[in-house]
């Protein structure tokens, strides 16, 4: 092979080399100017001084608020996340609306003012929009129901009712700790495609999870402690699973009623389906119709 060739070869293989390079700058650029100039989903409330929105332990649903309104505008946006260790006092209640997350950490806190004083009906958190809303999920954190504090409100009467939507499809509640309150845990109604899963539930005042009129309801692999009324209840609902959940209670005359509870007056209920749960130590029957 004469000098020319080589020459020639080497020249190609120096070419290729720095096209090569070239191409892997700019792969290199374009993952760096995407990772950098792409909006995070995620706006942080916390009550430290470090989230987007910080609150200081007293009407702490305004900053909460604020930061969903912010969301709803800016729909780049996904999350609200609260960020723990932290206990977050409302007196009044939490608004999320369409295609939104209500995230936290496991240490934060959603918690009943002392003496509220609210109103029947009126829920710790619930939809934007009074005609309804879709795609939410509510996952990951605390809600404290401060039910001694606010023992002048009797249990079952629909105060202070933790999760409330209605005319509303795609609900996801899972992966919360929810306890002493003096209502339902998650209440809905006329609402369609409900999820409610992995949650810890611990001595509400009502069922802790009531639905009526709604479709496609499914409840699994929750742990719950009834105290006034049941663990699951249905009313009027069609296509609804309950399965593989530990429902127990304890022992008194307020401890209320069936673990799971079946309800019909009206409409099509030919699809529901209860199966592989535990259900103890209710003070009613475990399971009802």
């Amino acid at each position: 092979m004469n000098g020319k060739s080589l020459r020639h070869r080497w020249q190609k293989k120096k070419k290729n080399v720095f096209y090569f390079t070239i191409l892997v700058f700019l792969i290199a650029l374009g993952t760096t100017a995407l990772s950098t100039t792409s909006p995070s989903i995620t706006v942080y409330v916390s009550a430290d001084g470090r989230g987007n929105f910080n609150c200081d332990g007293s009407n702490d649903q305004i900053e909460i608020n604020k930061a969903f309104t912010y969301v709803a505008e800016n729909p780049q946006f996904t999350t609200v996340y609260l960020k723990g260790p932290n206990t977050y006092i409302i007196s009044d209640s939490i608004l999320l609306g369409n295609n939104t997350i209500l995230a936290g950490d496991s240490t934060a806190v959603i918690k009943l003012e002392d003496k509220a004083g609210w109103s029947r009906n009126k829920p710790l958190i619930t939809q934007m929009n009074s005609f309804g809303n879709q795609n939410i999920t509510i996952k990951g954190f605390e809600i404290n129901g401060n039910h001694d504090k606010n023992k002048e409100k009797k249990r079952g009467e629909g105060y202070y009712n933790q999760i409330c939507f209605s005319n509303s499809s795609n609900i996801q509640v899972h992966s919360m700790y929810m306890h002493d309150g003096h209502g339902d845990g998650l209440k809905i109604e006329r609402s369609s495609n409900i999820q409610f899963y992995d949650n810890q539930v611990y001595k509400l005042g009502h069922d802790d999870l009531f639905a009526t009129d709604c479709l496609n309801v499914e409840a699994w692999n929750n742990t719950i402690t009834c105290r006034t009324n049941s663990g699951f209840r249905v009313w009027n609902s069609n296509h609804v699973k309950f399965h593989d959940n530990v429902i127990d209670s304890f022992y008194h005359w307020s401890a209320g009623g069936s673990g799971i509870q079946i309800e019909k007056t009206t409409g099509v209920m030919n699809d529901i389906e209860v199966y592989n749960n535990t259900i103890h130590n209710t003070y009613g029957p475990g399971y009802g119709c």
